[in-house]
């Protein structure tokens, strides 16, 4: 079943094609666009995976991406090993040993109960929601006073005080903040 729905979500992308597969013990199948590859081979449980998933990362390379020629060999870049568990879950350690793993190209863990999220594990979509706007996206003005709040001691908090944080002071209020501290602590604007 959850191979079907990977094959399902490839399968809506724009331009995909199945391609044909060189003779391979661990890979599925392989889908291509002008952008992408993606490697699948599944595997019944999360020991079958332990044991299996470097034998067909090295597959991978050896047979699809060390043979891509002229237009093509810049893909060897974005090549996706998509590793396909039928199991409900993997446990963290050994999603992240092997997603963590940069050799050759990327490679994903999926389960189960990867499927309500597969086009974003897939990078097939960037889903941000309705309720984020794109300064969500970006660090800006808010984001970088949450971060310097927690550089500093609550002595310093409470000395600018909790509005300074909030981002909405004008920047000539804030000079003028920093200006007046200054002054009263006998910093170098002090007479």
């Amino acid at each position: 079943m959850i191979t079907t729905k990977i094959y399902d979500a490839l399968e809506e992308i724009a331009n995909i094609k199945k391609l044909e597969m060189p003779n391979s013990l661990t890979i599925d199948s392989l889908y291509g666009t002008e952008e992408k590859i993606y490697a699948i081979s599944s595997y019944a449980t999360e020991e079958e995976l332990i044991n299996k998933w470097e034998l067909t990362s090295r597959e991978v390379a050896v047979n699809v991406q060390s043979i891509l020629v002229g237009e093509y060999s810049d893909l060897r870049w974005d090549i996706y090993l998509l590793l396909v568990v039928s199991e409900e879950e993997v446990s963290s350690t050994v999603r992240k040993k092997i997603e963590n793993d940069r050799s050759f190209f990327r490679k994903i863990v999926l389960t189960s109960s990867d499927l309500t999220e597969i086009s974003e594990k897939l990078f097939l979509t960037f889903n941000i929601g309705r309720e984020n706007s794109r300064n969500d996206l970006i660090f800006n003005d808010k984001n970088f006073l949450t971060e310097l709040k927690k550089c500093l001691s609550s002595r310093s908090i409470e000395r600018l005080g909790e509005h300074f944080f909030e981002g909405n002071i004008p920047i000539t209020k804030m000079l003028n903040l920093f200006r007046d501290k200054l002054t009263l602590e006998g910093g170098e604007n002090a007479d």
